[in-house]
């Protein structure tokens, strides 16, 4: 004994039956072909972040021995202007401006890490 699903299905036009399974297919081939392109825009971005982020380690390389170099020269500044008997005082600011500068440099370091 057939089911009432069953009649109603070997009633319908065949044709038709096609027709929509076949809509049915191309529209799973088309979602599979967006869901393809996407995963290559992500793949292509991902790239791009990494070779961003490669870029961003070697500059905060350049930019921390750039900043020891500079944190070197303030204190012979320092130094020298001490034992000339100069006042250092203005010095002072420009190693408070390294310190901070070393500490955006750890802080972005931190985040790329």
């Amino acid at each position: 004994m057939k089911s009432n699903i069953e009649k109603v299905y070997s009633k319908l036009p065949k044709t038709e039956l096609a027709k929509v399974e076949l809509a049915l297919v191309d529209d799973l081939k088309q979602r599979a072909s967006l869901l393809s392109k996407d995963v290559n825009q992500l793949l292509g971005a991902q790239n791009e972040y990494f070779k961003i982020r490669r870029g961003m380690k070697t500059l905060l390389g350049v930019l921390e021995n750039s900043i020891k170099a500079q944190s070197k020269d303030v204190e012979k500044a320092i130094t020298a202007a001490k034992e000339l008997g100069i006042d250092s005082k203005q010095f002072f600011t420009y190693e408070k401006q390294v310190q901070e500068i070393e500490q955006e440099i750890k802080d972005i370091s931190k985040k790329i890490s």
